[in-house]
């Protein structure tokens, strides 16, 4: 039995994270067509612009905080989910672009004097994120706010980062 918080657990859990990370590129998803209505409801959503500074700036904190690891199986993996969460804002990013949605990306302000400080902060705010998130495609779908599925479409890459539909 591992005891939770031990070095061999921390080895554990870095090694799991790096060895079942996928990458893919955002832009090669298979972003499905809308129509009309579909699109205007997706660019009346008044939340893009800071969603995506929001994950630009979890990529650059987790970077920060990253950069002060020494141990090296502890960087590798804090690297790697700068790396992921840099790639959210890069989903973000493609998806702003394809549906022409008005969202321009604004500048980063700095990370704070104290990156591990920053990064706990980060880390009960993408809590709280993933709570209100999951919520809020649970409501859409409920809704049908989404017919053409676009919330689903994206939940259905599977582990090899392979869109599943195709």
């Amino acid at each position: 039995m591992i005891r939770i918080g031990s070095d061999e657990h921390k080895k554990l859990f870095c090694l799991d994270f790096v060895r079942s990370h996928v990458s893919f590129d955002p832009a090669r998803l298979a972003w499905p067509e809308l129509d009309n209505a579909a699109l205007a409801r997706l660019r009346a959503i008044p939340f893009w612009q800071e969603v995506l500074h929001t994950e630009r700036r979890a990529g650059a904190i987790v970077d920060a905080y990253a950069a002060t690891l020494t141990e090296p199986l502890l960087h590798q993996a804090m690297a790697l989910q700068g790396l992921e969460e840099a790639r959210h804002a890069d989903l973000l990013q493609v998806m702003i672009e394809r549906y022409r949605i008005d969202a321009e990306p604004h500048e980063l302000e700095p990370i704070v004097d104290d990156p591990f400080e920053a990064f706990a902060d980060f880390g009960y705010g993408e809590c709280l994120d993933a709570f209100l998130g999951f919520g809020a495609l649970g409501v859409v779908e409920q809704q049908q706010f989404d017919p053409s599925g676009l919330s689903r479409k994206h939940a259905e890459i599977d582990a090899a980062g392979q869109d599943r539909r195709a």
